[in-house]
C-alpha cells in the first residue's frame, strides 16, 4: 500500500507540474497580448486593459524587449480608441449594436489606464510601457477635470517609483505633485513644484501645475495670485524656441477645460496661447528598409553580445542639449537639441523620441530591414516617457530596464 501510495503521489505530482507548465506556457507575453486584444475586440474594456497590463508586466519580468514593444503598440491602439477626457467622463466609441444608454456609463480612458497601471510592477522602469508615464496621465487628467479620480493610485505608484535607485528627479517631482494634490486645496502651495518644473525646463509639466494652482486660487477668490502664476507659465510656453504652436495646443486644451468658469481677467492671461492657431507635425522621411536577404543593423550585429544589465544606448542632458551614445558603436556620439518640438533621433538601428526634456525609446530594429521613423514623426502619448533634469543620464538595457542617474 505504501508503494502504491508513493506511485500515486508521484503521478499526482507529475499531473500538477504538467498543469503548471501549461499555465505558464499560456502566460507568455504573446499569449497575454492576444487575449487582451480579443477582449478589446469584444468591447470588454476593463478586461482588455488588465490584459494589456499583464502582458506588459510579463514582458518586463522576462526581460523581453521586443515583446514589450509589441504590447506597447497594442496598448496604444487600444487607448487611442477613446475620446480625450475633458471635464466629464468619455466612453469609448459605441460598438456595433450597442445603444447610447448601454455605452454612456461604460469605462472611459482613465478607467482603462488605471486598470493597466494596476497590473504593472511599480518597482520597475519600463522601456516601452511605463508606470510613470501612465501615472503622469492620471495626474494631468485630475488637473484637466478638477476631479481626483485615480489620483490616489497614481500617487502611490509614483511614490514607489521615486524610491527606485536611479529613477531620476522627474519622478520624485511628480510624486510630490500628486501627493500635494491629494491633500486638497488647503495643502502646501504648488508654487514650489511649479518653480522646480520651470527651472528644470519641463515646460508642459510646469503648465499643468500652474493650471492646478490657478484653479485653487480662483476657488479661494485669489484672482491676482491665479493671474500671476498663469502669466509666468504662459511666458514660458510662448518663449519656447521651436514648434511652440504644438505645445500651445496641448496646454490650451488643458487650461480651457479646467478654467472655463474662471473670471474673465484670469482667462485673459491665456490669450497669447491662441496666437498662431493649431499645428500639425509632418512626419519626416523614414529610413529606408533594406532589401531581402541577411541584413543586420549595427545594434542587430551587436545584440547577441550585449549584456542584459548594461545600457546599450544613453542620453545625457546638458542644459538645452543632450548627447546620445551607444555602447555597440564606441565612437558614436550625437548632439540633440532639446526644445518643445517632437522629433526622432536614430542611428545604428536604434530610434529615440524626444519631446522637450522628455526622452523615450522609439524602436530597436535588429534586422536592419524595417523603415525607421522620420525625424519629426509624431510621438505616442502612451510610450514610456521620462523627464530628464540637467546633468542626468537616461539609459536602457537589453532586458528593457531603464535607469536615470
Amino acid at each position: 500500500m505504501r508503494g502504491m501510495s508513493r506511485v500515486m503521489m508521484s503521478m499526482a505530482a507529475s499531473v500538477v507540474l504538467l498543469c503548471v507548465g501549461v499555465a505558464l506556457a499560456r502566460d507568455t507575453p504573446a499569449e497575454l497580448l492576444s487575449a487582451a486584444q480579443a477582449a478589446a475586440k469584444k468591447g470588454d474594456v476593463l478586461e482588455a486593459a488588465a490584459g494589456f497590463g499583464k502582458a506588459a508586466a510579463a514582458a518586463q519580468s522576462h526581460g523581453d524587449l521586443q515583446s514589450e514593444a509589441d504590447v506597447a503598440d497594442g496598448l496604444a491602439e487600444f487607448l487611442n480608441r477613446f475620446p480625450p477626457l475633458r471635464t466629464r467622463r468619455a466612453a469609448p466609441p459605441t460598438t456595433a449594436g450597442a445603444t447610447s444608454d448601454e455605452t454612456k456609463d461604460a469605462p472611459d480612458q482613465l478607467a482603462a489606464v488605471l486598470a493597466i497601471m494596476e497590473q504593472l510592477d511599480h518597482g520597475h522602469l519600463g522601456a516601452y510601457v511605463s508606470t510613470q508615464a501612465l501615472a503622469r496621465f492620471v495626474v494631468e487628467s485630475a488637473v484637466r477635470t478638477g476631479e481626483p479620480r485615480g489620483l490616489r493610485a497614481a500617487a502611490d505608484a509614483l511614490e514607489k517609483q521615486a524610491k527606485i535607485r536611479k529613477s531620476g528627479r522627474g519622478v520624485r517631482t511628480l510624486a510630490v505633485i500628486a501627493a500635494t494634490m491629494l491633500e486638497g486645496p488647503e495643502a502646501a502651495p504648488l508654487e514650489e513644484s511649479f518653480e522646480v518644473c520651470r527651472k528644470a525646463g519641463w515646460g508642459h509639466l510646469a503648465f499643468v501645475v500652474a493650471v492646478e494652482t490657478a484653479a485653487r486660487h480662483v476657488v479661494k477668490g485669489e484672482a491676482d495670485a491665479a493671474r500671476q502664476i498663469l502669466d509666468s507659465a504662459v511666458k514660458g510656453v510662448v518663449s519656447s524656441a521651436q514648434n511652440e504652436a504644438a505645445l500651445r495646443q496641448r496646454v490650451r486644451f488643458l487650461a480651457d477645460a479646467r478654467l472655463r468658469d474662471a473670471p474673465e481677467d484670469v482667462r485673459g492671461v491665456l490669450e497669447p496661447l491662441r496666437a498662431g492657431g493649431s499645428v500639425g507635425l509632418a512626419g519626416g522621411a523614414g529610413g529606408a528598409g533594406a532589401s531581402g536577404g541577411r541584413s543586420l543593423s549595427a545594434v542587430g550585429n551587436a545584440w547577441p553580445k550585449l549584456t542584459k544589465s548594461k545600457p546599450f544606448v544613453t542620453v545625457k542632458r546638458s542644459g538645452d542639449t543632450a548627447i546620445v551614445r551607444q555602447s555597440f558603436q564606441k565612437k558614436f556620439s550625437e548632439e540633440v537639441e532639446l526644445d518643445f518640438g517632437e522629433h526622432v533621433q536614430n542611428s545604428g538601428g536604434v530610434a529615440l523620441w524626444f519631446c522637450g526634456r522628455d526622452v523615450s525609446l522609439c524602436m530597436v530594429d535588429e534586422s536592419g530591414r524595417n523603415g525607421m521613423p522620420g525625424g519629426s514623426s509624431s510621438k505616442s502619448s502612451w510610450r514610456a516617457w521620462y523627464l530628464l533634469a540637467d546633468g542626468e543620464t537616461w539609459g536602457v538595457s537589453k532586458s528593457g530596464a531603464v535607469t536615470i542617474k
